[in-house]
Protein backbone atom coordinates (compact mmCIF):
# COMPACT_ATOMS: atom_id res chain seq x y z
CA UNK A 1 0.00 0.00 0.00
CA UNK A 2 1.44 3.35 -0.86
CA UNK A 3 1.80 6.40 1.03
CA UNK A 4 -0.81 7.86 -1.01
CA UNK A 5 -3.45 5.29 -0.46
CA UNK A 6 -3.43 5.74 3.35
CA UNK A 7 -3.90 9.16 2.74
CA UNK A 8 -6.50 9.04 0.82
CA UNK A 9 -8.35 6.47 2.57
CA UNK A 10 -7.79 8.20 5.75
CA UNK A 11 -9.03 11.42 4.23
CA UNK A 12 -12.42 9.78 3.26
CA UNK A 13 -12.50 7.92 6.26
CA UNK A 14 -12.61 11.41 7.92
CA UNK A 15 -15.00 13.50 6.25
CA UNK A 16 -17.78 10.54 5.91
CA UNK A 17 -16.93 8.69 8.89
CA UNK A 18 -19.16 9.13 11.98
CA UNK A 19 -18.90 5.91 13.33
CA UNK A 20 -17.12 3.24 15.28
CA UNK A 21 -15.82 1.96 11.98
CA UNK A 22 -13.38 4.58 11.28
CA UNK A 23 -11.22 3.29 14.50
CA UNK A 24 -11.18 -0.54 12.25
CA UNK A 25 -9.96 1.34 8.91
CA UNK A 26 -7.91 2.91 10.59
CA UNK A 27 -6.44 0.03 12.56
CA UNK A 28 -6.49 -1.76 9.04
CA UNK A 29 -4.15 0.59 7.68
CA UNK A 30 -1.65 1.02 10.41
CA UNK A 31 -1.33 -3.19 9.89
CA UNK A 32 -1.24 -2.42 6.10
CA UNK A 33 -3.93 -4.80 5.36
CA UNK A 34 -5.57 -2.96 2.31
CA UNK A 35 -8.32 -5.61 1.55
CA UNK A 36 -9.45 -5.01 5.13
CA UNK A 37 -9.66 -1.51 4.77
CA UNK A 38 -11.22 -1.45 1.47
CA UNK A 39 -13.87 -3.98 2.51
CA UNK A 40 -14.40 -1.68 5.95
CA UNK A 41 -14.58 1.55 3.56
CA UNK A 42 -16.94 -0.53 1.23
CA UNK A 43 -19.08 -1.41 4.20
CA UNK A 44 -19.08 2.31 6.05
CA UNK A 45 -20.18 3.73 2.44
CA UNK A 46 -23.03 1.43 1.82
CA UNK A 47 -24.50 2.24 5.37
CA UNK A 48 -24.10 6.15 4.48
CA UNK A 49 -25.82 5.58 1.55
CA UNK A 50 -28.82 4.31 3.34
CA UNK A 51 -28.77 6.59 5.88
CA UNK A 52 -28.74 9.59 3.05
CA UNK A 53 -31.35 7.33 0.90
CA UNK A 54 -33.44 7.16 4.37
CA UNK A 55 -32.86 11.09 5.22
CA UNK A 56 -34.28 12.11 1.36
CA UNK A 57 -37.09 9.84 1.52
CA UNK A 58 -37.79 11.66 4.59
CA UNK A 59 -37.90 14.75 3.27
CA UNK A 60 -41.29 16.14 2.38
CA UNK A 61 -41.18 16.97 -1.34
CA UNK A 62 -44.15 19.02 -3.09
CA UNK A 63 -45.64 17.26 -5.78
CA UNK A 64 -46.94 18.85 -9.21
CA UNK A 65 -50.08 20.12 -8.94
CA UNK A 66 -52.65 18.85 -12.28
CA UNK A 67 -55.84 19.51 -12.06
CA UNK A 68 -59.15 18.97 -14.45
CA UNK A 69 -60.87 22.74 -15.06
CA UNK A 70 -63.71 21.24 -13.80
CA UNK A 71 -62.54 20.90 -10.14
CA UNK A 72 -60.96 24.55 -9.87
CA UNK A 73 -63.73 25.58 -8.02
CA UNK A 74 -64.04 23.08 -5.77
CA UNK A 75 -59.78 23.19 -5.03
CA UNK A 76 -60.30 27.23 -4.26
CA UNK A 77 -63.31 27.16 -2.51
CA UNK A 78 -61.75 24.50 0.30
CA UNK A 79 -58.33 26.15 0.01
CA UNK A 80 -60.08 29.11 0.89
CA UNK A 81 -62.17 27.80 3.67
CA UNK A 82 -59.21 26.43 5.47
CA UNK A 83 -56.55 29.16 4.39
CA UNK A 84 -54.31 26.79 2.32
CA UNK A 85 -52.92 26.91 -1.03
CA UNK A 86 -53.30 24.55 -3.82
CA UNK A 87 -50.03 23.40 -3.64
CA UNK A 88 -50.46 22.18 0.32
CA UNK A 89 -52.71 19.86 -0.73
CA UNK A 90 -50.60 17.85 -3.13
CA UNK A 91 -47.69 17.56 -0.67
CA UNK A 92 -47.40 14.22 1.41
CA UNK A 93 -47.39 15.97 4.59
CA UNK A 94 -49.25 14.57 7.51
CA UNK A 95 -49.92 18.36 9.10
CA UNK A 96 -53.49 17.69 10.36
CA UNK A 97 -54.91 20.82 9.02
CA UNK A 98 -53.76 20.09 5.71
CA UNK A 99 -54.70 16.02 5.54
CA UNK A 100 -58.61 17.29 6.66
CA UNK A 101 -58.66 19.66 3.90
CA UNK A 102 -57.35 17.32 1.36
CA UNK A 103 -59.97 14.28 2.80
CA UNK A 104 -62.52 17.23 2.85
CA UNK A 105 -61.52 18.06 -1.36
CA UNK A 106 -61.56 14.01 -2.03
CA UNK A 107 -64.89 13.14 -0.54
CA UNK A 108 -66.31 16.40 -2.50
CA UNK A 109 -64.50 15.42 -5.80
CA UNK A 110 -65.66 11.81 -5.21
CA UNK A 111 -69.11 12.55 -4.90
CA UNK A 112 -68.69 15.01 -8.24
CA UNK A 113 -68.09 11.26 -9.56
CA UNK A 114 -64.63 11.67 -10.32
CA UNK A 115 -62.04 7.96 -9.57
CA UNK A 116 -60.41 7.68 -6.69
CA UNK A 117 -57.00 6.91 -9.04
CA UNK A 118 -58.07 9.85 -11.10
CA UNK A 119 -57.91 12.10 -7.73
CA UNK A 120 -55.02 10.24 -6.58
CA UNK A 121 -53.07 10.95 -9.31
CA UNK A 122 -54.01 14.57 -10.64
CA UNK A 123 -53.82 16.15 -7.27
CA UNK A 124 -50.46 14.86 -6.14
CA UNK A 125 -49.80 11.20 -7.21
CA UNK A 126 -51.05 9.48 -4.13
CA UNK A 127 -52.10 6.35 -4.23
CA UNK A 128 -56.06 4.96 -5.01
CA UNK A 129 -56.78 3.35 -1.37
CA UNK A 130 -55.59 6.32 0.43
CA UNK A 131 -57.84 8.68 -1.23
CA UNK A 132 -60.61 6.03 -0.54
CA UNK A 133 -59.54 5.69 3.31
CA UNK A 134 -59.54 9.56 3.23
CA UNK A 135 -62.85 9.70 1.73
CA UNK A 136 -64.25 7.00 4.80
CA UNK A 137 -62.58 9.51 6.89
CA UNK A 138 -64.10 12.37 5.71
CA UNK A 139 -67.77 10.96 5.80
CA UNK A 140 -66.91 9.17 9.45
CA UNK A 141 -66.65 13.36 10.52
CA UNK A 142 -69.42 14.40 8.89
CA UNK A 143 -71.69 11.75 10.55
CA UNK A 144 -70.15 12.48 13.73
CA UNK A 145 -70.93 16.31 13.18
CA UNK A 146 -74.44 15.21 12.49
CA UNK A 147 -75.08 12.69 15.03
CA UNK A 148 -73.32 15.72 17.60
CA UNK A 149 -76.07 18.55 16.18
CA UNK A 150 -78.75 16.19 16.54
Amino acid sequence: MTPTDRIRIRRWAAETCASTLEFHIEGALRADNLPRATLLADVLADRMARRANAAQRRKRKQRPVRMVTSWRPVVDAICASHGLHARDLATDTRARKIVVARQELWFRLSQRGAAFSEIGRRLGGFHHTTVMHGVRQWAARLASQESANG
